[in-house]
């Protein structure tokens, strides 16, 4: 999350780390929501454009004001099912258990071909 983003709702940050609703947590998904909305809902959007890409346009439009809505809706309900993505799980892994790890894989491998008849 960007630094000016959370800078106005103190607090929101280290709840957020944490999987932890809160008042800040509250301020900071309302305003970040309505912002999104206010962008999906401008009325020049699709202007000029050819029908055709501008139906589908207004298609995603729907589909994210239904997200929006449902994130509104589901308030601290959202927070449990939050998963760090795979950057995340991948940089907090110790760098000796990626080089231990990998070590071994190519002992295991060279150990096989070097068994093997021939």
């Amino acid at each position: 999350m960007p630094e000016e983003a959370v800078r106005p709702y103190p607090g929101a940050a280290d709840d957020l780390a944490h999987r932890r609703w809160s008042p800040a947590v509250a301020a900071l998904v309302t305003q970040l929501t309505g912002l999104a909305r206010q962008w999906v809902t401008q009325d020049g959007l699709s202007r000029g454009m050819h029908p055709g890409p501008a139906t589908v346009l207004h298609t995603m439009a729907a589909l994210l004001r239904a997200q929006l809505d449902a994130i509104g809706s589901a308030g601290p309900g959202c927070m449990p099912r939050l998963r760090p993505s795979w950057v995340t799980h991948w940089r907090a892994r110790p760098v000796s258990c990626v080089t231990s790890a990998a070590t071994a894989g190519l002992q295991r491998r060279c150990a096989r071909s070097s068994a093997a008849p021939g």
